[in-house]
């Protein structure tokens, strides 16, 4: 069963992807991203998937050798994918209690 909270938070983590969208369409000199068309919103929100996937791997990285993240990250973007990776940490660490109360005995950190 999904928890206020956890709805929260992802409806937290889509507000974010709108903002990160938000941000690329500027940089872009796209403008307002609710005044785009269908395909370049769907170009933005798979550059959007690619950033994370790319924070995701720097993040990994950065802890593996005890290091700050890649300077590539240390703008508004860099700082927006952060913020999701933290929310999308908290839903995760709710899925895994959800799991260790639904079956006795798991250890998300085993």
């Amino acid at each position: 069963m999904v928890t206020k909270l956890e709805k929260a938070l992802r409806r937290e983590m889509k507000a974010m992807d709108l903002e990160i969208m938000r941000t690329l369409a500027t940089a872009y000199g796209y403008g307002n991203l609710e005044d785009l068309n269908k395909a370049t919103r769907r170009q933005l929100a798979e550059e959007l998937e690619g950033l994370i996937d790319a924070h995701s791997t720097a993040h990994m990285y950065a802890l593996m050798r005890e290091r700050e993240i890649d300077d590539r990250f240390e703008s508004e973007i860099g700082r927006l994918l952060q913020e999701r990776r933290e929310i999308g940490e908290q839903i995760l660490d709710i899925e895994d209690e959800r799991m260790a109360r639904k079956h006795k005995g798991y250890d998300p950190d085993a």
